[in-house]
């Protein structure tokens, strides 16, 4: 997987959390060819974001998008919560997220803030 970036992220609970975002192979090409409100990403994209703090790891996000009808109210991205030690605490169609997910400007993605 490919860093994309590093940012101070403003979501995922409270607080402002160090963060690294990483995409698998052409996901980031696609991110960077969204411009309208109605374009989406292609089956098969992967984005993980860690959050850490001092050097620490506190746990990852993940967002797998899959194919039309998955999970529309969740714009069809599988959501994934990981601890710290790697353990899977959520995966699916997770609510709470669809729902942040779904101010985002396109495809229920935010854009990287420096």
């Amino acid at each position: 997987m490919q860093v994309i970036g590093t940012f101070w992220s403003r979501g995922h609970g409270t607080g402002h959390w160090q963060s690294e975002a990483r995409v698998n192979g052409g996901t980031e090409q696609a991110m960077a060819s969204l411009v309208r409100p109605t374009d989406s990403m292609p089956v098969g994209s992967l984005l993980v974001q860690s959050h850490s703090q001092n050097g620490t790891k506190l746990g990852y996000f993940a967002m797998k998008k899959r194919e039309p009808g998955y999970f529309s109210e969740g714009g069809d991205w599988e959501y994934v919560v990981v601890s710290r030690d790697g353990r899977v605490e959520s995966r699916g169609k997770i609510e709470s997220c669809a729902r942040c997910h779904a101010q985002a400007p396109v495809d229920y993605l935010f854009r990287l803030t420096p």
